[in-house]
């Protein structure tokens, strides 16, 4: 009876000693971690073959050597400098460098072991760093830079080389990134609206200088044109800021009017001179004071100036 359980037990053991050991797999590097790695890299060594796992504290890490590939599920949001947003969907892929395995190992013990180690990598340290950088580094060029022909692939390959050297840092090899770049239809639309504005403006302008250049070779003296702005909001168009730039390189001349309700702070950005507030609904007075400005400047005498009447009667600051 005694033999017989002797025999069991010796069967146990041997079934646990060989329940415990681990093959590392072809292609590769096995990680064996010892005394649950409270020496640091120490209790790390590369290993072979069968290893023993059977130790209290020791733990097997198998780490590939072939190309791995990752992307991200879901796209994600970006900002440019001028605020516009756009996604990303990251596409990336990349090597462990072989003489790294431990230091990979090492530093991302804590997310855990298995087959879904590289996984676990990918979703918990790669993803989220790729995108702290890829947000970061967009904030950095302004929407027009990213649309314009090859605004995007300059943007990607310099991106490419950022995660590149965190890769490396991390002791990987990064073969392949593309951050996959899309813009709303809303913003392309935006884009081209404000194109647009901008070629209306340049119009206008070598228009106005054609025309002045007829009345002096006639002998004909010329007013300046005047320029009006009337709006019961704010600009909400994409770069608003560079038409308003350019309204104000145009003409020195310029009222701005803002009914109820107007953001007079971001409409000033448009003329050189201090936007009006019209009150209630005085259109008609308005127009009125317009008509009597227009016809005491057109009798006025060469170089007199700009004459404008009294804005009392229609502007809320008087």
């Amino acid at each position: 009876m005694k033999t017989k359980i002797k025999f069991m037990l010796v069967a146990l053991m041997a079934t646990v000693i060989f329940s415990s050991c681990e093959r590392v797999a072809p292609n590769y590097a096995g990680v064996l971690m010892e005394n649950y790695g409270k020496e640091g890299k120490e209790d790390f060594k590369i290993v072979s073959g069968k290893v023993s796992t059977w130790e209290w504290g020791t733990e097997l890490f198998q780490v590939p050597l072939f190309e791995q590939r990752g992307g991200f599920q879901k796209s994600v949001i970006l900002k440019a400098a001028d605020n516009t947003e756009f996604n990303a969907t990251p596409l990336y892929s990349y090597r462990v460098i072989k003489d790294k395995a431990i230091d990979v190992v090492f530093d991302n013990k804590h997310i855990g072991n298995g087959d879904g180690f590289m996984r676990s990598l990918e979703d918990n340290i790669l993803e989220p760093r790729i995108y702290d950088l890829i947000k970061e580094e967009s904030r950095k060029y302004k929407t027009d830079t990213l649309m314009a022909d090859g605004g995007s692939l300059a943007f990607e390959k310099k991106l490419e080389d950022i995660v590149r050297a965190e890769f490396k840092d991390r002791g990987l090899d990064l073969k392949s990134f593309s951050a996959q770049l899309e813009f709303s239809d809303r913003v392309r639309e935006k884009i081209d609206n404000r194109n647009e504005v901008n070629t209306n403006i340049s119009v206008i302008d070598q228009k106005i200088e054609e025309q002045k250049c007829l009345y002096d070779s006639c002998g004909i003296t010329s007013k300046r044109p005047w320029i009006f702005l009337i709006s019961d909001g704010e600009p909400t168009d994409y770069d608003w800021e560079s038409v308003a730039r350019k309204c104000c390189r145009a003409q020195e001349n310029k009222k701005v009017v803002g009914t109820e309700g107007a953001n007079l702070e971001k409409l000033a950005r448009f003329s050189l001179n201090s936007p009006k507030r019209l009150t209630g609904l005085k259109f008609t007075e308005f127009f009125l004071w317009l008509s009597r400005s227009v016809s005491c400047i057109s009798k006025a005498a060469p170089n007199a100036g700009d004459l404008f009447e009294d804005t009392g009667n229609w502007d809320e600051e008087n």
